[in-house]
């Protein structure tokens, strides 16, 4: 009997070079999801932090829009500004306390953003300015109210910078 010895199957150099093949292209695709997932968390901690940020200061600006020129600023602080609103008895205030950024209305105090950076890493940040656009600390002067808001959400820091300029309302009293 003659056993005819054909070939049928894979030596052992062939099967460690495909296994080689196969985890190289293994690694690079890996290496690729890895960098793509990373990428993600960026760019949804930078959006989520930028969105805290617009949010909260366009809430501050529309309010302080409202401030009646000339007796509406009760406190002015680089950290604090405290108003009586011209559509309402109640004054208001914005301030930092602690990592929040919080609104003062009477009774209600309402967190309009968290995270907010140290004081001293100007978290928050009021500017006054007249109307030539000089600081100011006279609150019968000021014109203008720069906003200066630093805060880490997502493991990103965003700071955004705006300014409100106050209108000229008045509060009139009928007797």
């Amino acid at each position: 009997m003659r056993f005819n010895a054909e070939r049928s199957g894979y030596t052992l150099v062939e099967a460690i070079v495909v296994f080689m093949i196969v985890a190289i292209l293994s690694f690079g695709i890996g290496s690729f999801i890895v960098s793509s997932v990373r990428l993600w968390a960026f760019v949804s901690g930078r959006q989520s932090a930028t969105k805290i940020s617009q949010a909260a200061l366009n809430r501050m600006v529309n309010e302080i829009k409202k401030i009646p020129r000339g007796a509406g600023l009760l406190k002015m602080t680089t950290s604090e500004v405290q108003f009586t609103n011209y559509d309402s008895a109640n004054s208001i205030d914005f301030q930092q306390n602690g990592s929040n950024l919080l609104r003062i209305s009477g009774s209600n105090n309402n967190i309009l953003a968290a995270g907010l950076l140290t004081p001293a890493g100007k978290g928050l940040t009021f500017t006054y300015l007249n109307s030539s656009e000089a600081v100011t600390a006279n609150s019968q002067e000021v014109r203008s109210v720069r906003v200066l808001l630093s805060l880490a959400a997502g493991g990103q820091t965003v700071t955004l910078e705006t300014s409100a300029r106050i209108r000229a309302y008045e509060i009139r009293y009928s007797p």
